[in-house]
């Protein structure tokens, strides 16, 4: 079973951004076990929805500390935070009926996006939060 555990190489030098990224990881293996598990479709669906609100959430936050610090990359920063919550809510509608292709599909965003965001374009504002 793949599990993703906090560790410094995800932090972002915030306390309270590193909170949010460790209950976004929680999250991300929580799905993953649904997914793994073959759990009731309403269960996927709670669970995305849970992360969008989540999300939206935390996105909102560090965009506020990105823009008091004028973050120089401040928009496209925003622009890959609506690209994920437009994924999840597409992930979210299409979810009729539980299929091993949609949740590898699923798995596959999240982790990727997960990794990728978190640990390279996040940690690109550390040096001016």
């Amino acid at each position: 079973m793949l599990n993703y555990t906090w560790s410094m190489d995800y932090s972002v030098q915030n306390p309270v951004l590193d909170d949010h990224h460790k209950n976004l990881l929680k999250l991300f293996n929580d799905a993953y076990d649904l997914i793994i598990s073959q759990a009731p479709v309403e269960n996927t669906i709670k669970l995305i929805s849970e992360l969008k609100v989540y999300s939206i959430f935390h996105f909102t936050e560090e965009e506020k500390l990105m823009r008091a610090a004028n973050y120089p990359n401040y928009e496209e920063h925003v622009k890959e935070h609506k690209k994920f919550v437009e994924d999840v809510t597409k992930f979210k509608d299409a979810i009729s009926e539980q299929t091993s292709e949609l949740n590898e599909e699923i798995f596959l965003f999240l982790s990727d996006w997960l990794i990728h965001h978190i640990q390279k374009t996040d940690r690109k504002y550390i040096d001016f939060l």
